[in-house]
C-alpha cells in the first residue's frame, strides 16, 4: 500500500514563499535610483521581465478561472456541433509499398 502525501511540497512552497517574502521587503526598501546604479545597463531588461512576468502571472490566473467557471457549471449546456464522419476510399484492393534498401 502506498500512501502519497504532500507534506514534502507544502514544506518547500511555506519556505519558498517565506523567502519570496524577504525578497520583496528587501527590494521594497531599495531607492529605484540606488538599483539602477548597482544594475546599470541591466536594470531595464531586469525590470521589462518583471512586468512581462507578472502579466504572464495574471493571463494565467484568468484562464484558471474560466476554468474553474465552466466546471462549476456555466458552459455544461453548452451544445457540442456532431463529430465529422471521413470516409476511408476504398479502391478494391489494399495498398502496398515496397521499399528496396538493398542497394
Amino acid at each position: 500500500m502506498v500512501t502519497k502525501t504532500r507534506a514534502r511540497y507544502e514544506a518547500a512552497h511555506k519556505a519558498w514563499a517565506t523567502r519570496c517574502q524577504v525578497a520583496k521587503k528587501n527590494f521594497a526598501e531599495l531607492n529605484g535610483k540606488i538599483l539602477k546604479d548597482l544594475l546599470s545597463d541591466l536594470y531595464m531588461p531586469i525590470m521589462s521581465l518583471l512586468w512581462q512576468l507578472k502579466l504572464a502571472v495574471m493571463d494565467a490566473r484568468s484562464s484558471v478561472q474560466a476554468a474553474a467557471q465552466a466546471m462549476n457549471g456555466n458552459d455544461l449546456n453548452q451544445v457540442l456541433e456532431p463529430p465529422t464522419r471521413r470516409k476511408i476510399p476504398s479502391s478494391g484492393r489494399p495498398e502496398a509499398v515496397v521499399i528496396n534498401d538493398s542497394e
